[in-house]
Formats: structure tokens, sequence, C-alpha cells
């Protein structure tokens, strides 16, 4: 069904096997063993239980990346000042 984790201040919460990781797994001892330590990102909470998961923090960190890499650098002839530019509202 899922993995239970150990949070702090005596919590637990559980990691439904769907949100294991981003690929298929048929059960969570196939992906994870009592005793490991892993990142969670709390997902909902409701009636006193709170759901964990793995796979949002993979999602989060693509996105990100992905933002990372939209950055655009302009040309270097399209960054500075030239005269005209300083020039343009003085008035005499």
């Amino acid at each position: 069904y899922g993995a239970f984790v150990k949070l702090e201040n005596g919590l637990s919460g559980l990691v439904h096997v769907s949100q294991i990781s981003q690929k298929r797994v048929k059960m969570p001892s196939d992906v994870l063993t009592v005793g490991d330590e892993v990142e969670v990102k709390v997902i909902g909470i409701k009636d006193g239980k709170i759901s964990l998961s793995m796979k949002a923090l993979e999602e989060d960190k693509e996105k990100a990346e992905e933002k990372a890499e939209k950055v655009v650098i302009p040309k270097a002839e399209d960054i500075g000042t030239n005269l005209g530019d300083l020039f343009k509202n003085i008035q005499l």
C-alpha cells in the first residue's frame, strides 16, 4: 500500500506507493527498506492523517532545473550605455 515515515515530534505519515517515484513501483519494498532516510513533501492532511510524497520533490527539482535553463542573457552589444543615451534628456 505504501511506506510509513517517522517525522519529527512523534508524528508519522504515509507515502502511498504511487508517490514513491515517477517510475512505476509495484511494492514499496522494491525501492525502500526499513530504516532508510528519505526526503518527503507533505501533500495533504486529512482527519489527522499526513499524506507524503517523494515523487513531488522529484517534480519540484525538475521544474527548478527547467526555470534555470530559461535564463536569457543579452548579447554584449545590447548591454551598456552610449553617449546618445547619456545626453538624450539634456535640454539646453
